[in-house]
């Protein structure tokens, strides 16, 4: 699968000319994170969008009193991105 059908599949770039597919690939890194490992927190500098490929995300904010709300938990499917960004 070249890199342009692999950005294609997500829906936010379905509809991307070769080019700007071209330019996001460009930019991308692929990384993996261990099983409970936090990726960003709440507040810091927005620097990212992150497409799931594979695995659990859990997105959860803390309240006032240090209790942790999930705002969503789930395994991915296809499709499934986040964005850090501010």
């Amino acid at each position: 699968m070249s890199n342009h059908d692999y950005l294609r599949q997500i829906s936010i770039f379905s509809e991307l000319e070769s080019e700007f597919l071209e330019e996001i690939y460009k930019i991308s890194r692929v990384r993996k994170y261990e099983k409970g490992r936090i990726i960003f927190m709440e507040g810091e500098p927005g620097e990212a969008f992150f497409y799931i490929k594979s695995g659990l995300v859990k997105i959860s904010k803390l309240s006032r009193d240090g209790r942790e709300h999930i705002l969503y938990s789930a395994p991915i499917c296809q499709d499934r991105f986040f964005c850090g960004l501010s």
